[in-house]
């Protein structure tokens, strides 16, 4: 493997990983302000975040 390509596909994992942080978020909106939640409501929309980010996590290294 050429060190031309090993960089081209760090750029492209890179560049995919990065792109999955363009989801939205469940209670804000696009000018990042958070709807009235209340703290119960965003803990349980942190833990599933966490969740799914440690499953995604997980399946890219698997």
């Amino acid at each position: 493997m050429q060190s031309g390509e090993s960089g081209s596909a760090f750029k492209k994992r890179l560049s995919n990983f990065l792109d999955d942080d363009d989801a939205p978020i469940p209670g804000v909106d696009d000018a990042g302000n958070g709807e009235n939640l209340s703290k119960a409501e965003m803990l349980k929309q942190a833990k599933e975040r966490k969740k799914v980010a440690k499953a995604n996590n997980s399946l890219k290294k698997g």
